[in-house]
């Protein structure tokens, strides 16, 4: 069955990109612990790319689920991928069971680092609002419009508490 293997390798994928993300996640929790700020951007940036691609798959994942199991006669809401695997002939209920292991273990190593990494950012981002409001007392968070509620363009003016050059 051909969307059976498209599904084998969508899985396969998915498991190999969500075991790259915890590598990422640890290497940029690394770099925040030692203050490395351009590694710690590199890896934020490529888990933007692959949480970005994690849930592109998904729609294809889903289409390929929903397909599979009106083949399979398989019927209900809260259809799960074990239920497919159950189903099919070897070697795609390895496959399919390996893939959801693997992804399995990535979600839980990704709990892990979220319970390191969350207290970390936490008292990162309260320094650098500290830091910000010393060196600019009216420092406030910005929203992100650039409207009021009244629809006009805010006026944004930035000013600093330090002398320049020109006095």
């Amino acid at each position: 069955m051909k969307e059976i293997e498209s599904l084998c390798e969508l899985l396969e994928e998915q498991a190999e990109r969500q075991e790259t993300l915890v590598s990422v996640c640890i290497a940029q929790l690394r770099a925040g612990f030692e203050g490395n700020i351009k590694y710690f951007n590199e890896k934020t940036s490529a888990m933007d790319y692959l949480v970005k691609e994690t849930a592109r798959a998904e729609f294809i994942r889903q289409e390929l689920v929903e397909k599979i199991c009106k083949k399979l006669g398989i019927n209900g809401t809260d259809r799960r991928i074990r239920d497919i695997a159950e189903q099919v002939d070897e070697p795609w209920r390895s496959r399919i069971i390996d893939s959801c292991d693997r992804m399995k273990v990535a979600v839980l190593y990704l709990k892990s680092w979220l319970g390191e990494a969350v207290p970390f950012y936490r008292v990162s981002l309260e320094s650098a609002r500290n830091t910000l409001k010393k060196i600019y007392p009216d420092y406030e968070e910005q929203s992100n419009s650039s409207y009021t509620d009244s629809n006009s363009k805010k006026v944004e003016i930035a000013l600093t508490r330090f002398v320049d050059d020109r006095g």
